[in-house]
């Protein structure tokens, strides 16, 4: 049974380690996954606007632009807001924008960062700035979306890996207690047979000898020899306490 927890206990370990290991895999993919997604609507949005400042439109004056966010909003789920800040013409929006992003997001363009991503409570963000027609950057398209969708499929993928390290760790204990007791009942009766071997040494008037097929022939040997220095060892010293009472 000792044998069989050991064993247990190291394949538990395992396959704890792995589902961790895949787990953590399956949630940096998922979330880098639909990151992508919004990533490329941003650079879309992007192209928009710096195709209309190519011909001297603001992303205000913008109508293609407009379109394209409403088309966003309504074909995307999950976007609880998409924005354009231009520091010459301020905010487009459609969607519901927490109070404060525009601040966030100034300080991000004044810190001339290109790409961002934040997390808030109930959404996450990601930033990418745009440029004019002289390589100046001057605004940024900013997309939200729902963290919920996200997390639930993240729970479902921590419950769905837990049922199958549970089921195969199940099916895993019971082939090793199984497996453990059909390769070591042998070795049992074995041991038991020598124990029982070695102390009718006491009692036996001549050196008792193992029985055919217990252990190896190699080991069984050993045995009988060391119950045979046993046994004339036991008599020597039964003979020397007897002399001097005659």
């Amino acid at each position: 049974m000792r044998t069989s927890a050991l064993l247990i206990l190291v394949v538990s370990s395992v396959l704890l380690i792995i589902s961790f290991l895949n787990y953590s895999n399956y949630r940096k993919n998922f979330y880098e996954q639909n990151s992508s997604r919004y990533r490329v609507l941003a650079k879309d949005l992007r192209q928009t606007i710096e195709a209309g400042l190519n011909i001297g439109l603001s992303a205000s004056a913008n109508t293609r632009l407009r379109s394209a966010m409403q088309e966003a909003m309504q074909q995307m789920n999950g976007i609880r807001f998409v924005a354009i800040l231009d520091e010459n013409t301020g905010l487009l929006y459609e969607g519901k924008i927490d109070p404060g992003l525009e601040r966030s997001w100034r300080t991000h363009l004044q810190h001339n960062d290109n790409l961002w991503q934040q997390s808030h409570p109930e959404y996450l963000e990601m930033g990418m700035s745009f440029s004019n027609n002289f390589n100046l950057r001057i605004g940024a398209v900013m997309i939200g979306y729902e963290r919920a969708p996200i997390e639930q499929a993240m729970a479902e993928m921590r419950r769905k890996l837990l049922l199958d390290t549970l089921q195969t760790l199940a099916l895993a204990a019971l082939l090793i207690t199984v497996g453990v007791y059909l390769l070591t009942r042998k070795l049992q009766r074995d041991l038991h047979t020598v124990a029982g071997h070695l102390d009718a040494i006491v009692d036996s008037q001549q050196a008792p000898q193992l029985p055919p097929g217990v252990f190896e022939r190699e080991a069984a040997e050993e045995i009988d020899q060391f119950a045979n220095l046993s046994h004339r060892m036991l008599h020597n010293m039964r003979q020397a306490e007897e002399k001097p009472a005659k």
